[in-house]
């Protein structure tokens, strides 16, 4: 019986052991790459770990180099120039300088450049490629040591090009390079630079002389050095004659002694005694003192040779066997154990088979001879397998290693049979995973979703799986329940313990649980259930029970997964379930994942569907107020998700909020008693925003259970720390609301499989130093690298410096990383591109960098890694690149531009003095043609005057005296001549309106043979005198054209006038007309005189230009030409002149009659001339009476003549005063004075005049209220557009140019005076609509304004009959007489006589209206009396007012 309960003991002991553990393989992480992940092969030969951090991967298709996320391949390519002859690669090291050195298949040495990405032969440089190469041996001075088979030892040096120097040691040398032998057992470099090279015939000694050269000293000849150690100033031999020897460095002397009969194939030191340790082919382990110089003991191991030794930190010895496995010696104890393991393919490499290491956490691996890999396990004392074990369902790889790496960060690189790189993180225990059944096939079993440690430090799980299981002290309780059994309860989903030591569970589906102790040791509990009964309302709602919640004042509440929460109420023994809650929002939220506790006493309530708050202080199920809160997608500080998972209260009485998708949630109340959240999300930091449960550490952190890991919380600085497989966390989800925190501080969570423990303060960073490296560069989205063809790098990305880059190529990009392969993708980085923007932007774990667009300029590109918590140091590199501008924008091209402005500034200069000189000269000509044009322009105005009184008198004589014929023919005489003046003053005048631009052509039809003879016989009495013909032909009687007929004449006039001038006497002018092709008009002027010189023919339509025939000089004013020239061209024609071939001058003029300009059809031909009219002529003594009864005559019309000229003055009052009367002023200051204190009706004026010019007379005039009334008409010599419109604009009347007919004249005076008279009768007649609707009143002038506002006056004080001119006067601000007189000119009648005539007219409409009482409609008009009334009213109208209403009646 006892050995049976023995046995039992045993096995659950065995039972406990196991389901408490997961596992009792090491804690690792395990990767692999092969060529899926990029590399360039799976063979792999060798691996090493260079300076940056860069892990490198001797392949059988070339080097890999490997940043932790991408590999590269460096190897030869047909057509890449590359020296490297063999890609298949057997051997790599780094040397001091950073060069990769390789061993090809083929036996061959070559350099890597990681700079230049280039190979480097050393066959080449030696010439020879039949040496075949051992080991490359680097020197901490950056040489390299190469060994051969059998060609002795290779020293290469580097150079300051970048080459190697290559010095050769070797037997029978003849320098300093001689060597004891080229059989070569070891190469060694000691701690002085000194080194030694054993061989098969002795020992030699290799050291750097005083000249910086290295020479070679034979130690010890005749003996096959097999193996050597240094120690301190000694160095020990062993031979293969079994002799140990040992050399002193500052002696220069050795002692040797036998210590076996066969060879010595290993020394080490002891690391704790002065013991050396030496293994033999004998198979011995010798232990040899240092001090006594004598062996202490000799174990016989094997009776096979022994090799290498290794001596761990315990004090083992690793010894390598001569075939399969390790033997593991104690040498204190003097035992020795025998590893080996079973292989999962047959092995037959032994040469370079074995290896060993210590990791981090001071574990022995062993690379076995023979096959074989795994690591001693001190606890069992056995050698273990490392997941490689042949044939079981965990092996991940081959246990026969074909290369290995270890890094002391803790990772372990290694390469198998099964090829591909496996990556090996050894990992601290912190983390501790736990099952319940291991081996189970029901899955369910494992997963817990409920946890509770009672005041007992009892361990309380609840699994999916239906089994509640209670440990305590790592032992399962078993016959807890008296009345259950443990697998009868149902699926746990809470438990609570209550503060009278009842525990409550909360199952899915079953109900609800109550344990009540049965003890005082509560070492049993009796179980009662509740489940839902529809037949009783005081039962539980739900047996859907997923959390349990006891608050402050012992109150049990109970939510429910499908029907909200309840109440558990016990009194005197009977339950009763309150969950009628009226205010509840049960539709909304009757699925409860969650019930806490928060601030105040409240009680939250998680669901699916929001979060739910009340206060459970209000007993009344009926008066409970639920606040719930959701998420709102336009309102930042709600929920982040309406999922809610958990709830947790911390230290600080803060409420956090877990949710599903939407992170973490921390609740912040309002002042209006309302909530508020803020939000952490994977934007934060959080590993996944779904989070399961949490709870708070000793130290204020809040670990938080997600579907991506843990993740440790700072509640003071709100900080995350994310730990995954790479912490050692094994790949698990976790379980919703499983969280606890033991007595001890260490913290459980329940898991899908098992539970997860640990102790926070143990779990703490590990620090390592890393570096940053570039990995990458693109320009404009293409790869650019040393061997890129269309953007070529001249160094690795990772060493250049300094990048120029050219203008077009201004978008870039930069990769970098961390060289770390512990912590994966946990680094934070942030960079900044000096040169663009100083500021540090934080991108999280992007690890690339681009820059578009990028302006010319110099920039520094820096990264850096902000992960404080996972390194000793700041891990940051820079990179500085130049963006060239172009051309046109570098300092050599603002050189350039500099110049050529200077240059352009120059040649300004120049020109512009130049211009300047030339402009002098043509402004000088300007201003002289200007003087000239001046000048006749004047003297044509002076002339004008004059003119005018000889022309119009001249007229007055042909009409009115009676003249003998030979009078009248001299009257005619004088009548062509002064027509002929007028003509050349006007011509003065059109060339200088031509000259301004202001001449326009009036195109109309005209008989042109007909109108050529009229010209013709204007100079009939010039040709007489010289007896000069004029003739005229024609290919056609008549052409009619459509021409500007007064340029035409004047062309004509102009072109006969210079003919006859310069046509000797008895000859003949020809005027020849044409029409050729029916539209191109041609028209030449012959003559016969003395012709122009050819150079000078393009010279005569120049102004002012005069021909100089010889001794006779013909003067003319050089107009004439000028002027025909200007007038063709208006024409759009063009004239020229040619000499005769008999003599004499021809001049053309060719106008093209399709031009749009003289297609107007609207005219009518009229060939008829203008008929003189007749006027009678009177007898002059009547006349002069006339005029002096006109002058005394009041009702003839006042007219001031405003003249400087007497005699024009005095002509125009003998012409005027026959018709009206005459008042005189010479100059317009005068007349001014006059015109205000005569008021004339009419005013004639000139413009240019002493003192006070016509304009302004006219201005003064326009603007006085007094005189804006009366016409003016200026009568001058400016004959120009403008200064007609001048004097239009001021207000003139009329502008009539001298010389004048006196007809026009008199006509628009006459017109003006009618005129006046006619303005006021209509405001007379309008003065009503005027007065009565202001709507219709238009702007007028002042005459008019002036009129309207005295019919305004009149009409406003019509019944006043006091109202006299007087009142009117002062309202205008005006005399009595002036306004007399102002108001008579303007209506022809006196003011008082207006007055009256308003009144009785305002009578008659009265009357019209109908009203009848006479006497009233007086007074209303302003008469004093009815009878005076009566009597004007009758002298008005030929009737009374009486009868005149008899009239309206019948």
């Amino acid at each position: 019986m006892k050995k049976l309960l023995l046995i039992k003991f045993l096995i659950a002991l065995l039972f406990f052991a196991s389901t408490n553990e997961l596992t009792a393989q090491i804690k690792c992480k395990i990767e692999n790459y092969s060529t899926e992940d990029g590399l360039s092969h799976d063979a792999i030969a060798y691996i090493i770990k260079d300076k940056e951090g860069f892990m490198w991967f001797a392949t059988w298709d070339g080097i890999n180099r490997f940043d932790g996320k991408n590999f590269i391949t460096y190897k030869a390519n047909a057509g890449d120039n590359s020296s490297l002859s063999n890609n298949r690669i057997a051997l790599i090291k780094e040397d001091a300088s950073g060069y990769i050195w390789l061993r090809a298949y083929d036996g061959q040495i070559y350099r890597f450049d990681k700079s230049t990405e280039s190979f480097l032969s050393v066959a080449n440089i030696l010439a020879t490629n039949k040496i075949e190469f051992d080991d490359i041996i680097p020197a901490s001075n950056g040489n390299v040591w190469l060994t051969t088979t059998s060609k002795g030892v290779f020293l290469t040096q580097k150079k300051t090009n970048g080459q190697i120097k290559i010095s050769h040691f070797k037997q029978n040398s003849k320098n300093s390079f001689s060597i004891t032998s080229n059989n070569i057992n070891f190469v060694f470099e000691d701690r002085d630079n000194s080194v030694w090279v054993g061989s098969d015939k002795g020992l030699d000694n290799i050291t750097k002389s005083k000249n910086q050269e290295y020479q070679s000293k034979n130690i010890l000849k005749n003996s096959n050095v097999k193996c050597f150690f240094i120690q301190d100033d000694n160095a020990w031999f062993g031979t293969e004659e079994g002799v140990l020897i040992c050399y002193n460095k500052i002696q220069k002397k050795y002692w040797k002694t036998a210590i076996t009969k066969k060879n010595i194939n290993s020394i080490i030191k002891s690391k704790n005694e002065n013991l050396l340790f030496i293994t033999t082919s004998p198979g011995e382990l010798i232990i040899f003192n240092t001090t006594t110089l004598k062996i202490e003991s000799s174990l016989k191991i094997s009776d096979s040779p022994l090799y290498k030794i290794y001596q761990d930190k315990q004090g083992l010895l690793w010894i390598e066997p001569d075939k399969h496995g390790v033997f593991m010696v104690n040498p204190k104890e003097k035992s020795v154990r025998f590893f080996t393991q079973q292989t999962d393919a047959t092995f037959l490499q032994l040469r370079h088979s074995f290896g060993i290491f210590e990791d981090n956490f001071d574990r022995v691996w062993v690379k076995l001879k023979g096959g074989g890999f795994g690591y001693y396990n001190s606890k069992t004392n056995t050698f273990d397998y490392f997941f490689n074990k042949p044939g079981d369902e965990n092996q991940k790889f081959s246990n026969i290693v074909s290369s290995s790496y270890f890094d002391p960060l803790g990772i372990l690189w290694i390469s198998t049979n099964d090829r591909g790189i496996n990556k090996i993180i050894f990992q601290k225990d912190n983390f501790q995973q736990y099952i319940l059944t291991p081996g189970t096939k029901n899955k369910s079993e494992n997963e817990i979703r409920a946890v509770f440690n009672d005041k007992d430090n009892r361990l309380w799980l609840g699994t999916k799986a239906g089994k509640l299981k209670v440990y305590q002290n790592n032992q399962e309780l078993k016959n807890l329940f008296v009345n259950y059994k443990t697998g009868e309860i149902g699926d746990v989903y809470s438990i609570i313990g209550d503060a009278k030591g009842n525990v409550w569970l909360g199952t899915k589906g079953n109900g609800l649980y109550k344990a009540t102790p049965v003890n005082a040791q509560h070492s049993q509990y009796v179980l009662k259930q509740f489940k839902a009964d529809k037949n009783n309302p005081k039962s539980i709602s739900s047996n859907q029970i997923y959390s349990i919640l006891e608050d402050r004042k012992g109150r049990i509440w109970i939510g429910t997964y499908d029907n909200g929460i309840n109440l558990l109420e016990e009194s005197y023994g009977e339950f009763n379930f309150i969950h009628q809650f009226k205010n509840y929002p049960v539709i909304e939220s009757n699925k409860v994942r969650y019930l806490a506790e928060g601030y105040k006493g409240q009680i939250w309530v998680a669901t699916t569907n929001g979060l739910v708050i009340f206060n459970p202080d209000n007993y009344n199920p009926d008066k409970l107020k639920f606040s719930r809160y959701e998420k709102i997608s336009s309102d930042k500080f709600s929920l982040g998700s309406n999922d809610v998972l958990f709830l947790y209260k911390d230290s600080e009485d803060k409420m956090w909020i877990s949710t599903a998708g939407g992170g973490l949630n921390l609740a912040i109340e309002t002042k209006d008693n309302h909530l508020k959240f803020k939000n952490f999300t994977k934007e934060n930091g959080l590993p996944s925003d779904f989070i399961l449960s949490m709870i708070e550490d000793d130290d204020k952190k809040l670990w938080l259970a997600t579907e991506n890991g843990i993740s440790k919380f700072n509640l003071l600085n709100h900080a995350f720390k994310n730990y995954d497989s790479y912490d050692g966390l094994l790949k698990t989800g976790f379980s919703e609301s499983a969280v606890i925190k033991l007595l001890n501080g260490n913290l459980i969570f329940g898991c899908r499989n098992g539970y997860l423990t640990f102790n926070p303060k143990k779990i703490v960073n590990q620090k390592n130093a890393a570096k940053m490296v570039f990995t990458g560069f693109e320009i404009n989205n293409k790869n650019s690298n040393v061997r890129s063809a269309e953007f070529p790098l001249k160094l690795d990305i990772n060493y250049n410096k300094d990048i120029e880059l050219d203008y077009t190529n201004n978008t870039i990009s930069i990769y970098y990383t961390v060289l770390d392969y512990r912590s994966n993708n946990k680094q934070l980085y942030a960079y900044r591109l000096k040169g663009l923007d100083d500021t540090w932007h934080q991108v999280k774990n992007q690890k690339k960098a681009t820059f578009t667009n990028l302006p010319p300029g110099d920039y520094l590109f820096e990264v850096k890694c902000i992960n404080t918590e996972l390194y000793t140091n700041i891990p940051q590199k820079n990179l500085s690149f130049t963006i060239t501008p172009p051309f046109w924008k570098t300092n050599l091209a603002y050189f350039v531009y500099a110049i050529l402005i200077f240059i352009l500034l120059e040649t300004a200069r120049r020109i512009a003095y130049s211009m300047i000189q030339l402009r002098n000269k043509v402004v000088v000509e300007q201003k002289m043609t200007e003087l000239k044009l001046s000048f006749f322009t004047n003297i044509s105005h002076e002339l004008r005057t004059p003119l005018t009184l000889i022309v119009n008198p001249i007229n007055e004589i042909a009409k009115y005296e009676k003249l003998s014929p030979l009078g009248s023919e001299y009257i005619e005489t004088v009548r062509k001549n002064t027509n002929r003046l007028v003509r050349f003053v006007n011509q003065l005048l059109d060339f200088r309106k031509v000259q301004s631009g202001n001449e326009e052509l009036h195109i109309e039809p005209i008989e042109l043979v007909s109108f050529i003879n009229e010209i013709n016989a204007l100079f009939s009495q010039a040709a007489h005198e010289k007896n000069i013909k004029i003739k005229t032909q024609s290919n056609s009687e008549t052409l009619a054209l459509n021409l500007d007929k007064g340029k035409m004449d004047i062309t004509i006039y102009n072109l006969l006038s210079n003919a006859i001038k310069f046509s000797p006497n008895d000859s003949i002018i020809t005027v020849e007309l044409k029409i050729e092709n029916d539209n191109f008009l041609k028209i030449n002027i012959i003559d016969q005189g003395p012709g122009v010189d050819e150079n000078k023919l393009q010279d005569i339509f120049k102004l002012y230009y005069e021909t100089d025939t010889g001794k006779n000089k013909n003067v003319g004013t050089g107009i004439g030409l000028a002027l025909c020239k200007e007038y063709v061209q208006l024409h759009q024609g063009k004239i020229y002149a040619i000499n005769n071939d008999y003599k004499g001058l021809t001049v053309s003029i060719e106008i093209d009659l399709n031009n749009e300009i003289f297609q107007n059809n609207n005219y009518k031909l009229n060939l008829e001339g203008d008929k003189l009219k007749k006027h009678p002529i009177v007898n002059k003594l009547n006349e002069e009476n006339q005029v002096a009864q006109n002058n005394h005559n009041p009702n003839f019309p006042l007219i001031l003549i405003v003249e400087d000229n007497h005699e024009l003055r005095a002509f125009l009052k003998s012409q005027l005063q026959r018709f009206y009367r005459i008042l005189e002023a010479e100059n317009g200051k005068e007349g001014l004075e006059i015109a205000l204190n005569k008021l004339p009706d009419l005013i004639l004026s000139d413009i240019m005049m002493p003192q006070m010019d016509g304009i302004e007379l006219l201005d003064v005039l326009k603007n006085t209220t007094e005189t804006s009334h009366i016409p003016v008409i200026l009568l001058t010599a400016k004959s120009s557009v403008e200064s007609k419109i001048e004097g239009l604009n001021y207000g003139a009347d009329y502008y009539i140019t001298k010389p004048f007919d006196t007809d026009f004249l008199m006509a628009s005076i006459e017109n003006l005076i009618k005129h006046r008279k006619k303005i006021f009768e209509q405001l007379q007649t309008n003065a009503k609509t005027i007065a009565l609707e202001p709507s219709e009143i238009v702007i007028t002038t002042k005459d008019q304004q002036f009129l309207k506002d005295i019919i305004t006056i009149v009409e406003n004080d019509l019944t006043n009959p006091k109202f006299n001119i007087d009142v009117i006067a002062n309202a205008l601000n005006m005399s009595r007489v002036t306004f007399n007189r102002k108001f008579k000119s303007l209506a022809n009648i006196t003011p008082v006589e207006f007055v009256s005539d308003m009144r009785l007219k305002r009578a008659k409409q009265f009357l019209d209206a109908g009203e009848t009482d006479i006497a009233n409609i007086a007074y209303k008009v302003g008469f004093n009396g009815a009878g005076y009334f009566s009597t004007c009213f009758k002298e008005c109208y030929k009737i009374s007012p009486s009868e005149y209403l008899k009239q309206k009646q019948e």
